[in-house]
C-alpha cells in the first residue's frame, strides 16, 4: 500500500510592494502580477497629501510578507476635505472662533483693523461665506479694534476783553 498525503494547497510568498501615490488600477494591476490571487478591497479616505484617486497606505504595509489568497486593503485618497464657509461677520471674537472650529476649519490669529464697528466684532472675513474650501484652508476673520477714540481739543485760557481794543483802518495811499 502507498500512501499519499496532501501538503494542502502550493502557497506563494512574497513581499508588499510599494504601491503608495500610485493610481488605484496601477496599484491593482502591480498587486495582480504578484500571481498570488490576492483578495484586494479598497476604502476611500480624505488626505491632503495624497492626489484623488490614489492609494494613501496599504494593509499590509510595504515589505511585508504577502501569501497567496491573503487580503489587501489599499486606502484611496477622496483629496482634501471640503467644507462650505460660514459667516462670522457681527460675531465676536469667541463666537467666530468657536462656530469656524466646530466647522472643522483651523483657528488663526487675532487680526485687528480701525473700523467703527464695536470692538472685537468681526467685520470681514477672507473667504466669502458659502464657499467650498478645504478644511486645512485658513479663514482669517478681521476684528474690529474698535471706534477710533476723539478727544476734545484743549482750550486754552484767554484774557478778558475790556472792550477798549479796538481794531483802526487807516487809509494810506502811495505817491
Amino acid at each position: 500500500i502507498v500512501l499519499y498525503v496532501s501538503m494542502g494547497p502550493e502557497i506563494n510568498i512574497s513581499a508588499m510592494p510599494n504601491v503608495v501615490e500610485k493610481t488605484k488600477e496601477m496599484a491593482t494591476s502591480i498587486l495582480d502580477s504578484q500571481k498570488l490571487n490576492l483578495k484586494i478591497s479598497t476604502m476611500e479616505i480624505y488626505d491632503t497629501e495624497v492626489e484623488k484617486g490614489c492609494v494613501v497606505k496599504t494593509e499590509p504595509v510595504s515589505g511585508d510578507q504577502l501569501k497567496t489568497g491573503q487580503e489587501v486593503l489599499l486606502y484611496i485618497s477622496k483629496g482634501p476635505e471640503m467644507k462650505s464657509v460660514p459667516n462670522v461677520v457681527g460675531m465676536n471674537i469667541d463666537t467666530a472662533t468657536s462656530v469656524l472650529t466646530k466647522a472643522g476649519f483651523k483657528t488663526p490669529d487675532i487680526t485687528l483693523v480701525e473700523s467703527e464697528e464695536e470692538k472685537d466684532s468681526v467685520v470681514k472675513q477672507s473667504v466669502p461665506e458659502g464657499f467650498e474650501i478645504e478644511v486645512t484652508a485658513e479663514i482669517i476673520p478681521e476684528y474690529s479694534s474698535g471706534p477710533k477714540e476723539t478727544t476734545a481739543p484743549p482750550t486754552t485760557a484767554t484774557e478778558p476783553t475790556t472792550g477798549a481794543e479796538e481794531s483802526v483802518t487807516i487809509p494810506y495811499t502811495l505817491a
